[in-house]
């Protein structure tokens, strides 16, 4: 495969995990707390706007995920195939992918549906919270498995 197109999705790949688990970090890290502040404004309200500005964003990363890291897969040497689990890379890359299903399906199940009611319930902007934490270290969780992977 050219040379060029396993850059480009690499690229793209690393792009699309900075818009993804950079938002969730950024809200866990940094903005939750700093609107957290007494002087800050509604919190769950300008929750409720930041995401729904940030949902073409994580929509679109989801997207590049896909395409590209099923790409990259392919093409990587490690790959031994559907369903062959006989490298240390195998095992990597399954418990990766389960990981990266549960954070995408948190992350739309909290954005579709926690999100809208944390607006004007605090229980429900607690759970939004957790959630948030969750994903964001399910993120990290990846990045450590995407290293030690790239190690083998």
């Amino acid at each position: 495969m050219a040379q060029y197109l396993i850059v480009l999705s690499n690229w793209l790949h690393a792009l699309a995990t900075v818009v993804l688990i950079g938002h969730y970090s950024l809200l866990a890290l940094i903005y939750w707390p700093a609107l957290s502040a007494p002087a800050a404004p509604d919190l769950g309200r300008w929750l409720l706007r930041a995401g729904e500005r940030a949902q073409p964003y994580l929509s679109g990363a989801v997207l590049v995920f896909i395409a590209t890291g099923t790409l990259l897969m392919l093409v990587d040497d490690q790959y031994l195939g559907l369903g062959a689990i006989d490298n240390a890379w195998s095992w990597l890359l399954i418990i990766k992918h389960v990981l990266v299903l549960g954070l995408i399906a948190l992350a739309i199940f909290a954005d579709r549906t926690m999100l809208p009611r944390a607006a004007n319930d605090p229980a429900a902007l607690g759970r939004y919270r957790l959630a948030v934490w969750a994903i964001t270290a399910s993120g990290a969780l990846v990045l450590l498995l995407t290293a030690m992977m790239q190690a083998e």
